[in-house]
């Protein structure tokens, strides 16, 4: 606090903590100038000790406790969506397969590097103590991992789904917490307000995978980046460098964060004289890059020892993301990232208040609406380059998209109080009513701007809460459908009913593979599922699908007898509404128009069939 600050702060002659008294008689007008600095100083300390700290961080931590209720809260219901199917978020099983991998291998290289190693580590540790717990307990008599996974499979998609819901619930926390430190505690609340009924944000903490922990240690980077920028120290770099480091390691996008750390390290030093700056940018530079990669290195540390199987994944998803997907053609990335994932992810409000708090940020040149900005638009404008429009990808902009509307709602809030004030009587409605306009107007806009977002979460929670499609399918195929008869399976992969270590029900034939190699080979089959659904989930494309399809239903037009019916979704719906890409059976636009998680099935058999079972079609047949 300065001295002109302590003057203004308080009136004169009141006695804080001793930084007021008269000046004692008989001093000259230096020893006068010199008493009033002491005395000055002096009330610095006294606002420097731990009563007033003590009052400022426990208010600070009530504003923390219940962003982080709010958020676990919405988070938290319908956790167990669709399990035990494995298929039921996709992804979540690639996570559990490696961890489980890990338990035979010799020197815990995971061999796999689509992803980093940090969410497969994390799954290993979490489930071994989950296992000590449950022997411990007397839940459990198996003795290894993959004997508990054959026994309760579902237990390890809880464990890595619990961990994205506490790092879900926990960014918002991290979010108040940066934007405290660049704009002030009521655009933190907005902020954090933002983030925590922001519904792609929620909805994507439901599933056990790398999106939602990843944000997380984005949001801790850059909470420590914002102290490197307002005070450039190095003690707020190496954190900085260590979270960034962790979040590289928990998801390869992480790089991104190379923009707001080039940002905060220019403004850091742009102070200094030409010779010190040059010194003070090199040793800053190293040392984030040496910690970012020693972070890195820590969690993913076959990433090197492997370097070759490393680079060869890496590389083959650099080529996906880059081709053009047959099921997405047509898709343009600027639009859809635009139109869907953010329009419906942060709800409209929300997007047009961030959006409009950009171009005032970039009209007054603010070198904190640079740090805010560069890594949202960088990341989208590379993202939009590709056709592959799945809706997480933009998880990693949420952050700084709320921290610049919280910054908007505050900025509107006291502009509207600027213009109020020149109203005699206003000015003296709204003088005494500060404190509470301070406290709750920046809460309610916030929450008025986040209706669209908080209807699609109410939605989307009360539908997860219901039983999943394939879950009733996997019951009726067992009761009806004698193991030793194979099942003609037209549609997407992830609406199969698998138990949840991998293996089907039983045989199930795909039609994308049978029917080029046999084009006559549907009425050979006793029962023919048809997956029902308004955008074919096909990896082939849409057009190879409908005509399969069509041949398909040719083929059963008078062979086959409809036997059972399972519905998910409302009738002629819009195949805008649902994502083509994304294998999760729900509306991410409009999540009430589903009735419940997974696709509709027709379930038909034919009409010769009433007789003993067939012989085996094409390779040996699972059992139930």
């Amino acid at each position: 606090m300065s001295l002109v600050d302590y003057t203004l702060g308080f009136p004169r002659g009141k006695d804080r903590a001793g930084s007021h008294r008269a000046p004692p008689a008989g001093l000259d007008r230096d020893d006068s100038a010199r008493f009033a600095r002491g005395a000055a100083i002096a009330h610095i300390r006294a606002m420097q000790t731990d009563a007033p700290r003590r009052a400022v961080l426990g208010s600070h931590g009530i504003i923390c406790f219940v962003l982080f209720a709010l958020a676990f809260a919405v988070r938290s219901v319908g956790l167990g969506f669709g399990l035990p199917h494995a298929l039921a978020r996709p992804d979540e099983e690639t996570i559990v397969g490696n961890a489980l991998s890990l338990e035979e291998s010799p020197d815990l290289n995971p061999r796999f590097f689509s992803y980093p190693s940090l969410m497969i580590y994390t799954s290993y540790g979490l489930s071994k103590a989950m296992h000590l717990m449950m022997r411990f307990s007397g839940d459990t008599d198996a003795a290894t991992l993959r004997q508990l996974f054959l026994e309760n499979p579902a237990c390890f998609h809880w464990t890595i789904r619990l961990f994205s819901l506490v790092c879900g619930a926990l960014t918002p926390v991290a979010v108040f917490a940066a934007a405290r430190r660049l704009y002030g505690t009521r655009t933190a609340i907005a902020s954090g307000l933002v983030l925590a009924l922001c519904y792609l944000h929620v909805r994507d903490s439901h599933f056990g995978v790398t999106d939602v922990p990843f944000v997380f240690l984005v949001s801790l980077s850059f909470w420590q980046l914002v102290k490197v920028f307002q005070r450039g120290r190095i003690r707020h770099l190496c954190f900085a460098s260590i979270f960034a480091g962790l979040a590289i390691g928990m998801k390869y996008t992480g790089a991104w964060l190379c923009l707001p750390f080039s940002v905060a390290i220019v403004q850091a030093v742009r102070h200094l004289t030409v010779r010190r700056r040059q010194y003070r940018f090199a040793a800053m530079c190293g040392v984030g890059i040496v910690l970012t990669v020693a972070a890195f290195a820590v969690t993913s540390p076959y990433f090197f020892l492997d370097f070759s199987r490393a680079r060869d994944d890496l590389l083959w998803e650099m080529i996906l993301v880059n081709k053009e997907a047959p099921i997405a053609e047509g898709i343009n990335g600027y639009v859809d990232h635009f139109r869907v994932s953010l329009w419906y992810g942060l709800g409209w409000p929300v997007l047009l208040v961030a959006l409009a708090s950009g171009v005032v940020m970039g009209l007054r040149k603010s070198g904190r609406g640079l740090l805010i900005w560069c890594l949202p638009v960088g990341f989208y404008l590379y993202t939009g380059l590709s056709n592959r429009v799945f809706i997480r990808y933009m998880d990693i902009v949420l952050p700084f998209l709320a921290v610049a509307c919280g910054w908007g709602i505050r900025a509107a809030i006291v502009c509207g109080c600027s213009w109020w004030r020149k109203r005699p009587s206003a000015a003296r409605w709204v003088a005494a009513r500060r404190a509470t306009w301070r406290r709750w107007v920046p809460v309610a806009v916030a929450l008025v701007l986040l209706i669209p977002s908080m209807r699609r979460i109410y939605f989307l929670d009360q539908r997860l809460e219901r039983t999943d499609t394939r879950l009733e399918l996997r019951q009726w195929l067992l009761q009806n459908v004698p193991p030793s008869e194979p099942i003609l399976w037209s549609g997407g992969w992830s609406a199969m009913p698998y138990m949840i270590h991998h293996v089907p029900i039983r045989y199930l034939h795909a039609t994308e593979k049978v029917l080029p190699r046999d084009p006559d080979a549907v009425p050979r089959y006793r029962w023919i599922v048809l997956v029902e659904w308004p955008v074919a989930y096909y990896l082939m494309g849409n057009r190879q699908a409908d005509q399969e399809r069509a041949l398909v239903r040719r083929e059963m037009a008078s062979r086959y007898q409809l036997v059972h019916e399972i519905d998910a979704y409302k009738a002629d719906l819009p195949p805008e509404l649902f994502s083509r890409l994304d294998h999760f059976y729900m509306s991410f636009a409009e999540p009430e128009v589903i009735t419940r998680p997974g696709p509709g099935y027709r379930i038909y058999r034919r009409i010769d069939s009433a007789g003993g079972p067939i012989g085996r079609v094409g390779g040996s047949l699972g059992g139930a």
